[in-house]
């Protein structure tokens, strides 16, 4: 009987031992429906005891360890889809859909077609409208198969995006981007950066006067971390949404526009939001955790994006970070 009641425990004990792990797949989605070309990546939890292999690492930036196709637990989990900035890809925001993975959601990371190193295709960036409907093709796929990374609780559907990738959540939430006051915006501000991107991203004068249409009634809450392009948001559209939203900006200002218009603009139009302002961190303090070695790796051009507030680690800054959004997406 004894030996029976310790083989019994070792068993509980190894199936809670690999609970925590975390599965890894990936797929192209225009394979299925034949639309715009959008790479996914999938990070949910596992009981598989195969040897995790190490993902999204590099000589500048840190990644995850996963199990590659790994068995997805038979049971259902709150979902979070990822939408990286202009010029950047899914491993950007890795490091806090693994954090989430191994609290129990299935979570989604999207490559939209911009402009970076893994996705170069102008013509489809030029298509900015289109960067929601990537995150509602996403949660389709995963609604209508299970087998793929566990069963989705169509309850608890959150969308979390940083810099355009913010915009892109706000947009999927049922906020319109008005282009005419968007260009408005540019002419008075002169943000330079933004201003100057707006081409590349179709934002021009001789097309549609308003992105709307966009929203999705499955997403439940939406976070956005400095937020770019929020200016052109119209305030009318921001005022109605019901969605709870969790705003996270930087404090510390790298660009032409200060938090104050960008994150802080839909802070002050939201209805149903927790405003939280960073005051050590940076645009590019919410992507991947530099190396050591990464400013002599880098081109002087990039080493902003390793750049943190003076005498604080992004390190520090990520575990801030994932603590707000853990308590966001954890009230009911």
């Amino acid at each position: 009987m004894f030996r029976v009641i310790a083989l019994i425990i070792l068993l509980l004990l190894s199936s809670l031992s690999n609970a925590n792990n975390l599965g890894f797949k990936t797929l192209t989605l225009s394979d299925i429906d034949k639309r715009r070309e959008i790479n996914i990546f999938v990070i949910y939890p596992t009981n598989s005891d195969s040897k995790p292999i190490l993902f999204a690492d590099s000589s500048v930036f840190s990644g995850f360890y996963a199990i590659e196709n790994a068995k997805p637990i038979n049971n259902t989990y709150p979902l979070l889809v990822i939408s990286h900035g202009y010029g950047g890809n899914w491993r950007n925001l890795s490091w806090i859909a693994s954090n989430l993975a191994k609290l129990g959601y299935i979570v989604a990371l999207i490559d939209h077609p911009d402009i970076s190193k893994y996705s170069k295709t102008p013509k489809q960036a030029a298509q900015l409208w289109q960067r929601p409907i990537d995150l509602q093709r996403t949660i389709t796929f995963l609604q209508e198969n299970p087998d793929f990374a566990g069963k989705v609780d169509n309850n608890n559907i959150s969308l979390l995006g940083h810099s355009l990738g913010g915009w892109t959540v706000m947009a999927a939430g049922g906020a319109n981007f008005n282009v005419a006051q968007f260009l408005e915006d540019c002419r008075i501000t002169k943000a330079q950066h933004e201003c100057e991107l707006s081409e590349a991203l179709g934002i021009r004068s001789d097309k549609q006067s308003v992105f709307n249409h966009l929203y999705d009634p499955r997403v439940k809450k939406i976070i956005a971390l400095d937020t770019a392009f929020a200016r052109g948001l119209t305030k009318s559209s921001l005022k109605s949404l019901t969605i709870p939203t969790l705003i996270i900006g930087a404090e510390i200002n790298i660009g032409d526009l200060p938090v104050e218009m960008e994150s802080g603009y839909l802070a002050e139009n939201l209805p149903v939001t927790r405003y939280i302002l960073l005051k050590d961190a940076m645009h590019f303090s919410f992507i991947q955790e530099c190396k050591k070695d990464a400013f002599s790796i880098l081109p002087e051009k990039n080493k902003i994006i390793c750049k943190d507030g003076y005498g604080v680690s992004r390190k520090n800054i990520h575990t801030i970070t994932l603590k707000y959004i853990k308590e966001f997406l954890d009230v009911n």
